[in-house]
């Protein structure tokens, strides 16, 4: 019975520890307009990414929603096309993608996506400058 307990003790402490780490990968920010935004890393297997954007956003590109949850009005750029985008058919952003190997600013509000991560607009105004990357 003791050594039940003691491996039952040891599972829920590395349960414990398994949640703590998932956790501590995704990071919430304040905006510099006061919007709140949530930026965590993607894998195939996210579970916080919609399954549409999924095959909505290919790999080696930049891809962003208007919805806060990876939907909605879609726009994208290829890794090859450096510099700054604007998004005028798409001028509000709540969430994005950078499946791209470089480092990408979202839109004046101080985010800079490193490769595969995310972010997504919790609470507050949505994103409406340029997407650059590399960042300036």
């Amino acid at each position: 019975m003791r050594k039940l307990i003691g491996l039952l003790a040891l599972l829920g402490a590395l349960g414990v520890s398994a949640a703590a780490a998932s956790v501590a990968s995704a990071e919430e920010v304040t905006l510099a307009n006061g919007a709140t935004a949530v930026i965590e890393s993607a894998s195939s297997s996210s579970s916080h990414i919609t399954p549409f954007a999924k095959t909505e956003c290919m790999s080696a590109e930049v891809c962003v929603w208007s919805g806060s949850e990876f939907n909605g009005t879609f726009s994208e750029w290829g890794e090859s096309e450096t510099g700054c985008h604007s998004h005028t058919n798409n001028p509000e952003l709540r969430s994005g993608w950078n499946r791209t190997s470089i480092n990408v600013e979202v839109g004046g509000t101080g985010i800079t996506l490193s490769s595969n991560q995310t972010f997504q607009i919790t609470s507050g105004s949505p994103v409406t400058g340029q997407i650059c990357f590399p960042p300036r």
